[in-house]
């Protein structure tokens, strides 16, 4: 079994079961225990799970990030429709921010129809793929550099990002609430989301339905905050109708 298939499978049984033993990982995934033993190390290092005695459990996922490389392969099919919707509200010569979330990264591959951009991201993967794929200007900030999301935040991210006055901010949370607006784990992401609303001109909220009526530790927007809110489905009506009073188009199939 290859190691990234092997290693999203561990994280499948360990986020359904909590937590999980060794041999049980073994006896499931067919692999020796030399290998999950490796599997689990790494996976703690990179903030996904923690090892206890003869196995692994599942870390609080309001207070962790997961990998960017599982995140990815998450509602793969949501985040694709919310991509070719939000690309339609951009045209050509424009300044975008580009948050480091992996519904961004759906996006990318569709940008190529636009000429004349400047593009700004704290994210590296994004930038990669930007320069790669598109003939555009493409600014990466500083930063301190998160592991798990191949991307940078902290002051000088901010600082760095108070330098731009963007035409569009386009971003993911990773929960959506009537009750707590836009959240995200990371404090220091939250605040690098919050400078990019503050210095555009307008701002898109990409949410699949996955993280509906979702809230974790850090509150970066309130639904007023941008001028759409673009999922793969309609919101329940107590989030369709705080999102809609805020003002905020909901746009979905």
């Amino acid at each position: 079994m290859l190691k990234d298939i092997r290693r999203q499978q561990i994280y499948d049984i360990i986020k359904q079961k909590k937590d999980v033993t060794i041999d049980y990982l073994v006896e499931t995934c067919y692999s020796s225990h030399a290998t999950i033993r490796r599997d689990l190390e790494d996976m703690e290092n990179n903030g996904i799970i923690r090892r206890i005695h003869g196995g692994a459990t599942l870390l609080d996922s309001k207070s962790i990030e997961p990998a960017q490389s599982l995140r990815e392969q998450e509602n793969a099919d949501k985040k694709s429709i919310i991509a070719n919707l939000a690309v339609d509200f951009l045209s050509n010569n424009q300044s975008v921010f580009l948050d480091s979330s992996t519904t961004n990264r759906y996006l990318i591959p569709l940008l190529k129809k636009y000429s004349g951009m400047t593009y700004i991201s704290n994210s590296f993967k994004s930038a990669h793929e930007l320069t790669e794929i598109i003939d555009a200007d493409v600014y990466l900030s500083g930063g301190k550099v998160a592991r798990s999301t191949n991307s940078v935040s902290g002051t000088i991210t901010c600082e760095f990002m108070d330098r731009w006055h963007t035409d569009i901010a386009i971003m993911a949370c990773r929960g959506a609430s009537f009750l707590y607006g836009a959240t995200v784990v990371s404090a220091e992401q939250s605040d690098v989301k919050r400078k990019m609303i503050k210095n555009a001109k307008s701002s898109l909220l990409l949410c699949d339905s996955s993280k509906f009526e979702k809230s974790f530790l850090c509150k970066f927007a309130d639904f007023s905050d941008f001028s759409a809110f673009i999922c793969d489905q309609r919101p329940p009506d107590a989030l369709y109708d705080a999102i809609d009073r805020s003002g905020c188009e909901v746009v979905f199939p």
